[in-house]
């Protein structure tokens, strides 16, 4: 870059022109943002991260209030509706498993049932589902991960069949291999079903790992109370194929390996030697789960600017503005004169990114220039209850989702080393990290950029994108000890940090709405 731009001195102008002065040379392009983002940035937060707010749950009054606070903001900074609306409402299930559910192993001469929630318990990817004795297969840990050149299904034929596989990861000192002693995606058991159903099984079942710890067990299992009142939310697409997710306890366990010791020997063995050892059980299950679903109607916030181009291709600036709203139980039992804060107020996570996301429609939207490709941007509810909202934007999106040539994400954008930022997404496109490494240089006090997310890249929307086979970046600055705890409050949010994350974001997505070509995508194996 030819020039180097300070921020503080863009800030301390009085007076720029209504439309946003783009800085470029010949390769690169720099968004200033003058004094006037940060005052918009401050009633943002100010807004969105308010005790009124009262931690934009999914559902909530509240969270619908946000929405209309953005939609609001998007309108006023110019952006048009999006197939003539400014929001995306789609329907989460309030599901409660109703009457007539069963489960049974027949071992050939005799058949075993087992109870719920005693003998087993059902995970968040199960459905309604009759499944009459289909085969069982052992697939050890149920991973296909070709970065690591692992995969349990090679050698085995799972369709139409049930899969019986152990919780977590190869686990291994080798760093390299499955990073070593710490979690990967492939630990998640939505990662799991998303491979089995890939492979065409009828559903899994997950026995907690025999030489697994505590820690593990709190990771993976994710599971549906049957008995709770409310129910879990989830999203449903109209292509979901019926699917059962169960976790079972010691006695499946014994019932389907003698004993427990028997599958911490295959297990031991299966990590010693890096090898899956995958193959068929010789017995049949059968199920049957009844599940009762309540719709529930949840908003996505959208705007758009229209590239010049006519063929259809866009981007999408995206972050999620829900959080997990008040804890209700804070104040029972204190016997302390002042009770403690119950309010989840979300500041960092993520009432930052969805300002980061008003900014940047600000700033592309007030320039005189317009880009080739359309930019949409995207604020998505439902993240924290499980990436629902951009699942539901990716499965029925308003405009053709094979069209999106990238998606750009930012979450939690405002705490830790004001000097430091994460980035996520490089091992499916690295020119997009490429990119925004280079913007990066060009700014005044770059940023110390690190690529060592990959274990955060499912839990944030870019991986609805992603499996979509999208190109895709996450800009994200680190959890701290005030995630998901009400003390995530705007006082401790660090403003300079997130306007220059947005500012590297948002000519991230300029560079890349103009290219005359579309980034190109790696799979890494667990896309749709």
């Amino acid at each position: 870059m030819n020039h180097t731009y300070n921020l503080y001195r863009i800030f301390a102008v009085a007076v720029l022109s209504s439309s946003l002065i783009l800085l470029s040379c010949a390769t690169q392009q720099i968004l200033p943002f003058n004094s006037e983002y940060m005052g918009e940035a401050k009633k943002h937060m100010n807004y969105l991260a308010s005790d009124d707010m009262r931690g934009r749950n999914t559902p909530s009054p509240e969270l619908d209030k946000s929405a209309e606070y953005i939609a609001q903001q998007f309108k006023q900074y110019g952006l048009e509706p999006v197939n003539g609306s400014s929001f995306h409402t789609y329907n989460l299930q309030r599901t409660k498993l109703g009457d007539n559910n069963s489960f049974s192993v027949n071992l050939g001469l005799e058949t075993i049932s087992f109870a719920l929630n005693q003998d087993f318990t059902l995970l968040n990817q199960s459905t309604t589902v009759a499944i009459k004795n289909a085969d069982l297969v052992f697939v050890g840990y149920g991973i296909t991960a070709p970065e690591y050149k692992w995969d349990d299904y090679a050698n085995v034929d799972v369709k139409n069949k049930v899969v019986v596989m152990v919780s977590g990861e190869p686990d291994n000192a080798d760093s390299t291999f499955f990073a070593g002693k710490r979690f990967t995606r492939y630990t998640f058991n939505n990662t799991k079903a998303r491979i089995a159903q890939k492979n065409g099984a009828l559903g899994m079942i997950v026995l907690t790992n025999p030489k697994t710890d505590a820690r593990l067990r709190r990771n993976t299992a994710m599971h549906i109370d049957s008995n709770a009142g409310a129910g879990a939310l989830r999203y449903i697409s109209p292509n979901t194929k019926p699917f059962a997710a169960i976790s079972g306890t010691t006695k499946l366990m014994e019932t389907l390996f003698s004993t427990n010791d028997s599958l911490k020997k295959i297990i031991l063995t299966i990590d010693s030697t890096k090898t899956s050892n995958s193959y068929s059980l010789r017995y049949t299950t059968s199920v049957t789960l009844n599940y009762n679903n309540e719709k529930v109607p949840v908003k996505n916030v959208m705007g758009m600017i229209r590239g010049t181009d006519d063929n259809g291709e866009y981007i999408v600036i995206g972050g999620h503005y829900d959080h997990v709203g008040v804890h209700l139980d804070s104040r029972k039992d204190s016997t302390a004169t002042t009770p403690p804060d119950s309010i989840y107020n979300g500041a960092d996570d993520n009432a930052s990114g969805t300002t980061g996301v008003m900014l940047a429609a600000k700033a592309l939207a007030g320039m005189k220039q317009k880009p080739k490709r359309s930019i949409v941007f995207v604020c998505f509810s439902g993240e924290e209850k499980g990436l629902l909202g951009s699942q539901a934007f990716t499965a029925e999106c308003p405009l053709d989702i094979t069209k999106c040539a990238a998606m750009l994400n930012m979450d939690m954008i405002g705490r830790n080393n004001p000097d430091s930022l994460s980035l996520g997404g490089g091992s499916r496109s690295p020119e997009f990290i490429t990119l925004t490494t280079e913007l990066n240089k060009s700014i005044e006090r770059p940023f110390i950029l690190a690529e060592n997310i990959e274990s955060y890249f499912f839990r944030s929307d870019q991986a609805n994108f992603a499996s979509k086979k999208i190109p895709v970046i996450f800009y994200f600055s680190g959890e701290h000890k005030d995630y998901h705890q009400p003390g995530d409050e705007i006082s401790k949010i660090n403003f300079d940090k997130l306007l220059r994350t947005t500012q590297l974001c948002t000519s991230t997505a300029w560079k890349v709405a103009n290219l005359e070509y579309k980034l190109k995508y790696i799979p890494q194996g667990t896309e749709e």
